[in-house]
């Protein structure tokens, strides 16, 4: 008998809508793979890791970017820089 409570379930994730909102495998193949019973906490470890670290990874890149591109931008407009940043 299938297990109700992991109907429908992949080894996947949503993206939030700023970083592009696509479904991301959580292993190769992660589409196809169904959560059962017996996989769920494979699933749970792999859905955390993703959200708390791979996740992140874009909007720090994104942040840093931001704050050297400032800060080039500052030493720029007062003649302290001579290489553009970007």
């Amino acid at each position: 008998m299938r297990n109700l409570l992991f109907s429908h379930m992949a080894f996947t994730v949503s993206r939030v809508c700023l970083q592009g909102g696509e479904q991301v495998d959580l292993i190769p193949g992660g589409a196809s793979i169904e959560v059962t019973s017996s996989n769920v906490h494979e699933y749970v470890r792999r859905y955390t890791e993703y959200r708390l670290c791979k996740s992140a990874e874009k909007a720090l890149e994104v942040r840093a970017h931001a704050q050297l591109q400032s800060a080039f931008d500052f030493l720029s407009h007062w003649g302290l820089c001579a290489v553009r940043f970007g």
